[in-house]
């Protein structure tokens, strides 16, 4: 797991000017991420806590239960 967030740290870094340029980064976007850090903070405790006591085969599973939830939604939306 850690591995993989520093990885997706650094590339979500580094498309940050591309972002910036493109008009996608705002000054309201910014004060929305700043605004959400304390929900951020909450999650990583939880996740911190949750971790260990979940199973590979059930994390498996509900990560293709969300994916399917939002596939249907997609499908219906569009």
């Amino acid at each position: 797991m850690g591995t993989a967030a520093w990885f997706f740290l650094i590339v979500n870094i580094a498309k940050s000017p591309l972002f910036y340029q493109l008009n996608l980064i705002s000054n309201e976007t910014l004060l929305f991420d700043l605004l959400m850090l304390p929900s951020i903070a909450i999650g990583i405790a939880l996740w911190v806590k949750l971790l260990p006591k979940i199973t590979q085969n059930f994390f498996n599973q509900f990560i293709y239960l969300i994916s399917g939830i939002v596939a249907f939604q997609f499908i219906v939306i569009s």
